[in-house]
């Protein structure tokens, strides 16, 4: 009928009409839409859906709606592979399209088989960034491992004349602290911290007197101090009668122990004392200036833990240590051993038939 036009998009039915049972006419695709909008769970025979204009209940066979037009820019399957193309035209609706690939093929693809192209992908631009500003430059740094002569004999400034190693026994030039370290080995050779200072001479002289507290001024090395009082630089000779008092037992030629569970340390310069527990873990005892107060500490320690019977004690005769007998041999490790070959008692030999009857004979 001229002029007349789908009440559902008012526009004038030209093309693609379908009837209702009703007897309405609508557009395909927009009765279509309305079906899938308003309408009951759509089957094969399609959905039941309400006539705009009567309300009169018809099903309605659901067509396909196209998702793309003429001229969008697709990926359709081709075998198994999407290859990029042009929609050149709609078929029923959106059921088909015809596309254009880019190769120049065309042909007619199913929608199920036709994806929207991905988007070109956008080059970012850089963030334009104002250019780095340049470092700041440094003042330029004294010299301070070598100091020259001049400075040296004036006060140095603020914190004195620095230089890379000290002048005096137990002070250390610390370079990322700026500062002098003093430090002191106690009685059982542990190094000890006596603080930090400003000043070379004042570290040498804390160190000293930390020694003298300790009751180790003549066990352990002391910075000279002149006529004036002034502290005297040491001097780098390598004078091993110097590193220890004049003790015969704790000369370097003579450090060989004499006792059970003693031995000298050749770090700490003093006689060790060890024993081995019940369970067979060796045991510190100590470090002693002399061999003898060593050997009494491994006796004692023996007997505390009850294994007087049971590991080597130093004896004791008249309240004196009797020394552990040594036996040397050409090499220094005790008489050599004399190899002795045992004897094979061989059983005697069967006598042949023959030496028996020769025998026999001889007998007769």
């Amino acid at each position: 009928m001229a002029g007349e036009q789908c009440s559902i998009c008012l526009e004038a039915l030209d093309g693609g009409v379908t009837a209702l049972a009703c007897g309405h006419r609508f557009h395909a695709a927009c009765l279509a839409r309305l079906a899938s909008a308003a309408g009951t769970t759509a089957t094969r025979r399609g959905a039941l859906t309400a006539c705009p204009n009567c309300r009169t209940v018809s099903r309605v066979a659901l067509t396909p709606v196209a998702t793309f037009s003429v001229g969008d820019r697709v990926e359709a399957l081709w075998g198994q592979k999407w290859y990029p193309g042009e929609v050149d035209a709609v078929v029923d609706g959106g059921r088909a399209y015809e596309i254009i690939w880019d190769d120049g093929d065309d042909g007619e693809v199913r929608a199920a088989h036709v994806r929207a192209a991905p988007a070109p992908a956008r080059t970012a631009l850089p963030p334009v960034m104002a250019p780095p500003a340049p470092p700041p430059v440094p003042p330029p740094l004294a010299p301070r491992d070598i100091v020259p002569a001049a400075v040296a004999d004036g006060d140095g400034g603020a914190r004195g004349a620095r230089t890379a190693s000290s002048r005096f026994w137990g002070v250390t030039w610390y370079r990322r602290d700026k500062i002098w370290k003093a430090f002191y080995r106690d009685a059982d050779g542990k190094c000890r911290l006596v603080g930090v200072f400003d000043d070379e001479e004042e570290a040498a002289r804390a160190r000293d007197q930390a020694i003298r507290d300790a009751g180790l001024e003549g066990k352990r090395r002391i910075n000279a101090v002149d006529a004036t009082g002034a502290l005297v630089p040491r001097e780098y000779v390598r004078d091993r009668s110097a590193v220890v008092a004049p003790d015969p037992s704790r000369a370097p030629s003579a450090t060989t122990s004499k006792f059970w569970g003693v031995t000298w340390n050749k770090g700490q310069r003093r006689w060790q004392a060890r024993y081995k527990d019940a369970n067979g873990k060796e045991r510190h005892i100590g470090h002693f200036d002399t061999q003898e107060e060593a050997a009494h500490a491994v006796n004692a320690a023996i007997r505390r833990a009850g294994l007087e019977g049971r590991r080597k004690t130093n004896p004791v005769v008249d309240g004196r240590l009797v020394p552990r007998v040594r036996t040397k041999k050409a090499d220094g490790h005790g008489p050599p051993r004399k190899s002795r070959k045992r004897r094979c008692e061989k059983p005697a030999a069967t006598p042949s038939t023959r030496a028996r009857r020769r025998q026999c004979r001889a007998d007769e």
